[in-house]
């Protein structure tokens, strides 16, 4: 595991670096990534570095990891809305180059279907982006998530509602559950790249990273992983 720690003006553009690089490495990349309040600062780099160093993602395939149960895709805290917005449209996607995951309540189980289906058309995941939330969740699967699972319905606890309520103009109305690709699923990825950054995740931080490995830490099964690389900003360093 490779740790760099940056100065919390630096975060973002370092971070894009690293989707950047591998782009210019390996054009026909299989991207992996995550939304959220980490990931649109990061993205609104790499728009710019696609600007700068002429990035090409025609030949680049990416899809999301995660996605609530039961949010419309024009819903703006769904994380198709906010992906879109924010990485496959500015980034020149095209519609068969994406996947975003989705399912209705009274079809999870036909979501996954569709999700596994994509996944199984793929050599595998290049790049794998994920943030890591305050009680150490990587994408939907949060503490005590098997490390063996696959792709699966995760219902939300009550901390990942906390966080998300803002977003969704109310804890009441944060969905119950969300599909994501489960532990067993992220750490096939050939290579991770994880960010965090503010002194809130500071304590997380250091117990994903240098705590016991743990599913009441679902992030602490990255220590396993033999190709990560880790951004985290001062403040999160603390």
């Amino acid at each position: 595991m490779n740790i760099t720690i940056t100065p919390d003006e630096h975060f973002n553009r370092g971070v894009a670096q690293q989707i950047a690089q591998q782009v210019l490495m390996k054009p026909d990349s299989v991207l992996c990534i995550s939304t959220g309040t980490t990931a649109t600062p990061i993205f609104d780099e790499l728009v710019i570095l696609k600007r700068e160093l002429n990035l090409d993602f025609s030949k680049v395939f990416a899809f999301n990891v995660d996605e609530y149960v039961g949010v419309d895709s024009d819903d703006p805290a769904s994380c198709y809305w906010r992906a879109k917005k924010e990485f496959y449209s500015p980034l020149g996607f095209s519609e068969d180059r994406f996947y975003i995951p989705n399912a209705k309540e009274n079809d999870m189980d036909e979501g996954l279907e569709r999700f596994q289906a994509v996944l199984d058309k793929l050599n595998g995941i290049d790049l794998l982006f994920l943030a890591v939330g305050g009680n150490g969740h990587i994408a939907f699967n949060e503490p005590g998530t098997p490390f063996d699972s696959g792709l699966y319905s995760a219902k939300l606890t009550k901390t990942t509602i906390d966080a998300k309520k803002d977003m969704f103009g109310g804890e009441d109305k944060v969905p119950e559950y969300g599909i994501t690709m489960g532990i067993r699923s992220l750490m096939q990825a050939k290579k991770i790249l994880v960010a965090a950054r503010g002194a809130h995740k500071a304590d997380i931080m250091k117990a994903s990273l240098y705590g016991p490995i743990t599913t009441e830490v679902p992030a602490s099964v990255l220590q396993l992983h033999p190709f990560v690389d880790v951004i985290i900003d001062k403040s999160a360093a603390g």
